[in-house]
């Protein structure tokens, strides 16, 4: 028997796939006493629970360990390599992870192609009936996807660079700016030979996804304030998630019914999930978790709208945090879920709430 026998291994068909790593799931696994995770009520951090330590028994970054899971991921013994990449690492009760007692998971989904090989339980979160959301969980698993991340006077340079210049062809030298909103509109704009009032552009860009300065780069700065959404949600589109027939696997997470807005839907899709992985559910934290996760959602539009802003933001839904990446997902929501006409479902959902 592998010494990884109690490892629950998150594994991805590909990129842009219905299986993909979900820290919505490991944090549903956190809760079973079964788990060898620290004990987070409600877990309202938006990072994975924290299941592995170091040898003083303190929680292991998630960055770091992504970071190893990464280097091993396609390796041919993928088993010997979660052994070697795991050995050093203890469990809550700072016993060797490779002895411990308790299931525990990483927080990086592997390629399902070596997973296969491995004699480990596989975890499969499926978004088989809603490709939007495994869209939506992909990306806000992203640090810096240029999606998810808004545009603000304040943020980190490096952060900046990394999210814009790998993303363009010619670089935009941000090293020296003391305004890089300001420098970058500007830059463009010289790009494309346009003259712009720049204290406009610059109030159309903040708090809007960074993607929006990445397709001025490509388009220009006017076109873009002229018909960004347009735009921008074309391209959303464009990287859809793909959904594949996951029907024959035997560990598959129904996300389509674990995150529903009727409790006795979500419910039955958690004590399958449990079962499927040999863990014993925890009703308590679960239904506190339901409660949470689904407060005020009475119907389907609701739990939509509610998941797009809890996975992207972690907050309640405010028009302060619903720009274009929220609407965009929105728009994919409805076109999934058969409604044509999403402007009116979302203006009249808005009305029917104040």
């Amino acid at each position: 028997m592998s010494n990884l026998e109690h490892l629950l291994l998150p594994v991805t068909m590909n990129n842009w796939n219905s299986y993909t790593y979900s820290p919505r799931v490991s944090t549903l696994i956190s809760f079973s006493s079964d788990a060898g995770a620290i004990p987070e009520a409600l877990a309202y951090v938006p990072v994975p629970p924290s299941f592995i330590f170091d040898k003083f028994n303190q929680p292991v970054d998630h960055q770091q360990l992504i970071t190893e899971c990464k280097a091993i991921d396609g390796d041919d013994d993928l088993e010997l390599s979660l052994q070697t990449m795991l050995s050093k690492y203890r469990d809550i009760e700072n016993e060797p992870l490779l002895d411990s007692n308790f299931k525990y998971t990483l927080p990086h989904a592997f390629k399902h192609s070596k997973g296969k090989t491995t004699s480990l339980t596989m975890v499969y979160p499926s978004y088989l009936q809603k490709g939007w959301a495994g869209l939506l969980e992909q990306k806000t698993t992203n640090r810096f996807d240029p999606d998810v991340i808004c545009v603000t006077f304040k943020s980190n340079l490096a952060d900046i660079d990394l999210m814009l210049n790998q993303h363009i062809s010619v670089p935009i030298n941000l090293l020296q700016s003391d305004s890089y909103l300001h420098d970058i509109i500007k830059e463009i704009a010289n790009r494309h030979n346009e003259k712009i009032d720049i204290e406009n552009a610059l109030m159309y860009f903040l708090n809007q996804p960074f993607r929006l300065l990445i397709l001025a780069v490509e388009k220009g700065i006017q076109c873009i304030i002229e018909d960004g959404y347009n735009e921008y949600s074309t391209q959303l589109a464009a990287s859809r998630f793909i959904t594949v027939d996951t029907k024959n696997d035997t560990n598959l997470v129904n996300m389509q019914r674990i995150f529903d807005h009727r409790f006795d839907e979500a419910g039955d899709a958690y004590d399958i999930m449990c079962g499927r992985l040999d863990i014993q559910p925890a009703w308590e934290l679960f239904e506190n978790h339901f409660t949470y996760m689904q407060q005020g959602c009475n119907t389907e539009i609701d739990s939509v709208v509610n998941t797009i802003t809890r996975l992207s933001t972690g907050y309640d839904f405010t028009i302060r945090n619903w720009n274009y990446f929220q609407q965009a997902v929105f728009d994919l929501a409805m076109v999934q879920m058969g409604n044509d006409d999403s402007s009116k479902i979302f203006e009249e959902w808005i009305n029917s709430r104040r």
